[in-house]
């Protein structure tokens, strides 16, 4: 019966420290996460593209190269793998 009762009692103090940790967590992190509105406001910072005069690319420059693209041009085993 002691042995019982020294378990429930392990059992229920962990489980509330994983809680006060849990929630600890969220309030540390809580700063650093966005609201929905800026994420919905996502502006992709794309290259800029030197073109000869017949159209042909020739370089990109950029720190980051990103290309948005349209739902179409994603192939569909990419799309079936999400």
């Amino acid at each position: 019966m002691i042995l019982l009762k020294r378990t429930l009692q392990f059992f229920i103090i962990c489980v509330l420290i994983g809680l006060i940790t849990l929630v600890s967590l969220y309030y540390y992190v809580k700063s650093d996460i966005p609201s929905v509105q800026v994420l919905k406001d996502v502006q992709l910072q794309t290259p800029m593209q030197v073109f000869t005069k017949d159209g042909v690319l020739i370089n990109q420059f950029g720190e980051k190269r990103r290309i948005p693209v349209t739902i179409d041009e994603i192939p569909q085993m990419l799309i079936n793998a999400f």
